[in-house]
């Protein structure tokens, strides 16, 4: 089962990767409770996007976010 879950994540990695140095519109959901700096969004691909900004100014708007950063099953990313 840990040799299926690290494939998992190894596959999950690299189609992240995909993204990085990309522009890509992220509809902003909520904040990060991990991070009360950053809020979060997907990409039409589904994809959770992390970045700095206020919830109370971006929340349920498009925004254009440059993705800087891959993990697993999320990406990083600045506002632009």
């Amino acid at each position: 089962m840990q040799r299926i879950n690290r494939l998992g994540a190894e596959h999950a990695l690299e189609r992240s990767s995909r993204f990085v140095n990309r522009i890509e519109e992220v509809l902003v959901e909520d904040v990060n409770i991990k991070n009360p700096k950053q809020v979060y969004g997907r990409i039409p691909h589904g994809r959770l996007v992390y970045f700095d900004g206020s919830l109370q100014e971006l929340k349920g708007k498009i925004i254009k976010v440059l993705i800087t950063e891959a993990k697993p099953y999320s990406l990083v990313g600045k506002k632009v």
